[in-house]
Parts: C-alpha cells; sequence; structure tokens
C-alpha cells in the first residue's frame, strides 16, 4: 500500500511551519522528511544536525479502531557526542551498522546516516505526525542515559 501523500504533504507543511522552510528538504514522493538544521539540546558535541524521518509504505491510513502505520524510524548524522559523567560519551540506541537497524533502514546507514532508536513511548493516532516524531526525538535527546523503560 502506497502512503497517503496528502496527509504526507500537510504534515511536511506543519514541519516547515514549525522549523521553517530553508531547514526543511522532502522529495516530490514524500518518502521522507529532512530537517537540515535540528536544533540539539545543550551537552553535545555539535549545536545542530540534520535528521531524516522516512514515511514509511502504508503511513497516513488508518483501520476503524484509528489504527495506522506509526513513524518509529529516525535517521541522524553520525559522530555525535554527549557529555555524560565528564567525559565525552557515544549515543545510546545510536547505531551505524548491526541487526538492530530496520531493514528498511540498511540504505539510509548506506547513504551516512546512523538510526537513533528512541523507543517511541505512546500509541500512534490519528493525532500524531511527523512533528511529534521530531519532537519525541528531542526529548530523548535531551538526557539520552536515562532509564528506557
Amino acid at each position: 500500500m502506497l502512503r497517503n501523500i496528502k496527509r504526507c504533504k500537510t504534515e511536511v507543511k506543519l514541519t516547515i511551519g514549525y522549523f521553517g522552510i530553508e531547514n526543511i528538504e522532502y522529495p516530490r514522493g514524500f518518502s521522507f522528511v529532512k530537517n537540515n538544521n535540528y536544533r540539539l539540546p545543550p551537552g553535545y558535541n555539535e549545536k545542530v544536525t540534520s535528521v531524516l524521518v522516512p514515511f514509511p509504505q502504508g503511513y497516513g491510513y488508518y483501520n476503524s479502531l484509528g489504527e495506522g502505520q506509526a513513524l518509529l524510524d529516525i535517521y541522524i548524522d553520525p559522530g555525535l557526542s554527549f557529555w555524560h559523567q565528564g567525559q565525552w560519551k557515544k549515543l545510546p540506541h545510536y547505531f551505524g551498522s548491526g541487526n538492530y537497524v530496520p531493514v528498511d533502514g540498511q540504505k539510509y546507514l548506506q547513504q551516512g546516516w546512523h538510526w537513533l532508536c528512541i523507543h517511541a513511548s505512546h500509541a500512534w493516532s490519528r493525532e500524531d505526525n511527523v512533528l511529534t516524531l521530531f519532537k519525541q526525538a528531542y526529548l530523548f535527546l535531551c538526557d539520552p542515559f536515562q532509564r528506557i523503560k
């Protein structure tokens, strides 16, 4: 099933409204949205990074219970470190290779991205959107070494 292009387009517009058109990139078929100037919380070796969120096949369609394909995958620039307990540390749940990375995400790793597993904490609903995921990623990045339940 193809993704709901009308929904993806609306969500990209919402993201542009929040982050600014100069920071957002997306292809014609809306297979992903990328923020090229994603501000990181304090404590990182960089002030900004690029973040890519793919729109999976079937995204934007819901069943009669309101359940649909969630946005779960986030790809972020490699090389990020976080100052933790007096030293620079590699982020947990931040993978440039390995079995943890979704099969569909291997192409992004081959392009130099790292997969950031933020353990999305709530069920995806019609009200959620790509901006929800960008905000969840920011909350995760505020304290990447917290215990994930």
